[in-house]
Order: C-alpha cells, then sequence, then structure tokens
C-alpha cells in the first residue's frame, strides 16, 4: 500500500494530524517529527510518551519493505531525517541506550556518529 506510512503516522499522531494529512511524502512527515521530538527535549517535564511513539514509528517504518522510489523508501527516509537528527539534541545523546541497543547502534553507526563523531559514540556505548 502506497501510503500506508501515513495513515500509520495519522493513527500514532492525532495530535499532528493537521500536519500529517498535508504531508506529499514520508519525508515530510518525517520533518514534522523530528522536530517535535527535539521539543520534547527543550520542555521540561519531557514528553516521554511522544519520544517513544515517535522512536517506536521509526522502528516500524524501518521493519518496511524498500521502495525503488526513494521518495517513498521508508528506511531511507527514517535514517536521512530522523536517525542523523537525533543526537544533535544533548540530552538525547543520554537517552539513546533506552531506545537502541548497542547492537543497532553499531549497525547503523555511520548515522549516529555524525552529530558526535565516531569516538563520542564508542564512548557512550563503552566500547
Amino acid at each position: 500500500m502506497e501510503h500506508e506510512w501515513k495513515s500509520e503516522a495519522e493513527a500514532r499522531f492525532p495530535e499532528y494530524l493537521n500536519s500529517l494529512q498535508q504531508s506529499d511524502s514520508p519525508y515530510d512527515a518525517w520533518i514534522t517529527l523530528c522536530i517535535e521530538f527535539g521539543r520534547c527535549y527543550e520542555s521540561a517535564p519531557r514528553n516521554v510518551d511522544l519520544i517513544s511513539r515517535i522512536i517506536d514509528f521509526s522502528e516500524w517504518c524501518v521493519s518496511r519493505e524498500s521502495n525503488t522510489d526513494s521518495g517513498y523508501d521508508l528506511p531511507t527516509c527514517v535514517c536521512v531525517s530522523f536517525y542523523e537528527h537525533i543526537l544533535e539534541h544533548e540530552e538525547a545523546i543520554v537517552d539513546l541506550l533506552r531506545y537502541f541497543n548497542s547492537e543497532e547502534i553499531m549497525a547503523m553507526r555511520d548515522v549516529f556518529a555524525r552529530p558526535i563523531g565516531e569516538n563520542r559514540l564508542k564512548n557512550l556505548l563503552g566500547l
């Protein structure tokens, strides 16, 4: 289903329904979710529920089959529009191991290391 991502996002994030309905591609939706993820780390108390739902949706997207149309390839979209930006938030660095195990992080170390560097990522993982 071509727009399965959209109906899934709308169901998981009813508070952003307007924005998600206007999304023409999963990249648009992930830009919105990435911004909201960052806002979770800018306010107290931290919106752990929203953070968890965004992470869960990212894992759902990554588990989808790749699409030959790069504009709709969910695994690539999540990596480029979300995973590459998670660690731009200093507080999210500490939370990384809460949401991903070390094997998952190492499998995507190139993506996660971009904002903080390979050495800092290895230190975070205790390597």
